[in-house]
């Protein structure tokens, strides 16, 4: 779904920027209004799908092609007409055409790579929750601030999911986003998968930013990609923030699955810590746990399944674009086979 919304905004561009070499006779311009609409959407898409390079060059895309249409929107604004686009405007939107194909090609090489959910027999569900750690979590209202979100993957398969769930718990450089599909994949193997994504201010992250959505797994993947002192340094901050999560969200599965329901988890990253110690802490809530970070050929550990969702951040680690999900289903099969070993003994 994000390549198709970028998909989009690169056609809205591009049909901006096009209509100057299209445009013959005498007529109100009326496709400059594509200008502001498509950095709307940019701008939106960036708070849908988190910061990437992709969204930023989009988002400066918007801004150039906007940029160049000031003077033809004032035109349209006042009911001018067009007599012909003037040689240096034909100039400035042959180049920005230029650069939008050439980030066009960027992006699609760089595609993440999706699970089809029909084939793969799942359904999926998400619930939003304001509210704080501190003071608990409720139904938003609507105009209120999400600060939680709960994601389910369930196989279609399952005639009781209440009885026993996977509970995934992601290292923060990638949120729930970064391991998607082996989410979808291991629900697909007959299993109920749900994750949170907690993005509440009662949680020092090490920076500021009122857009914790948008923000925070770039701000700790840049952290623990170009700065890793840094990163070494807050990192006990992040595994206490997991911690805290992992407490807070009790009430919400209880809510959702019942006061009986246990729970397996999952973990990747500095996430794990965390997990094994509230594990150890609550056994009556657990019928197990697994750690994907102990998986040796797992090379992107607490980045998430980058080689499907995030190929750039992939490169950055030394690993390709996996179209194939080869290592993802990978992940999925040693999960399994924990969850299977640790269920028997029931």
């Amino acid at each position: 779904m994000k390549f198709y919304a970028e998909l989009v905004i690169y056609c809205i561009l591009i049909i901006n920027t096009a209509r100057v070499f299209l445009n013959k006779s005498v007529k109100h311009d009326s496709l400059v209004i594509l200008a502001p609409i498509a950095i709307i959407l940019a701008v939106a898409n960036c708070f849908a799908n988190g910061i990437s390079m992709f969204e930023i060059q989009l988002v400066l895309l918007a801004i150039l092609v906007f940029c160049l249409n000031i003077p033809a929107f004032i035109r349209n604004r006042n009911k001018l007409f067009i007599d012909y686009y003037s040689i240096p405007m034909k100039i400035s939107c042959g180049i920005a055409s230029f650069l939008i194909l050439l980030s066009f090609i960027f992006c699609s090489i760089n595609r993440e790579v999706t699970v089809n959910v029909k084939k793969s027999n799942i359904s999926e569900r998400s619930i939003a929750y304001e509210g704080s750690f501190k003071n608990g979590f409720t139904e938003p209202e609507i105009f209120s601030h999400r600060t939680a979100f709960f994601h389910e993957y369930k196989s279609n398969l399952i005639i009781d999911s209440s009885k026993n769930v996977v509970v995934f718990i992601s290292d923060k450089r990638g949120d729930s986003a970064a391991y998607k599909p082996y989410l979808q994949l291991l629900a697909a193997n007959g299993y109920t998968v749900c994750t949170f994504d907690f993005y509440t201010n009662d949680l020092n992250w090490n920076y500021q930013s009122k857009f914790y959505k948008a923000t925070r797994s770039y701000h700790l993947c840049n952290e623990s990609l170009n700065k890793p002192e840094e990163f070494s340094k807050n990192l006990a901050g992040y595994k206490y923030n997991v911690y805290v999560e992992c407490k807070g969200m009790i009430p919400l599965l209880q809510e959702i699955y019942g006061k009986d329901c246990k729970f397996f988890f999952v973990s990747d990253g500095f996430s794990s810590e965390s997990v094994k110690k509230f594990v150890a802490e609550n056994p009556e809530l657990s019928t197990g746990s697994f750690y994907l970070d102990s998986i040796p050929e797992y090379k992107t550990t607490g980045y998430g399944c980058v080689e499907m969702t995030n190929p750039l951040v992939a490169k950055k680690l030394g690993e390709k674009r996996d179209k194939h999900g080869f290592i993802t289903k990978y992940l999925v099969l040693k999960t399994s086979n924990a969850i299977r070993n640790a269920w028997s003994t029931l």
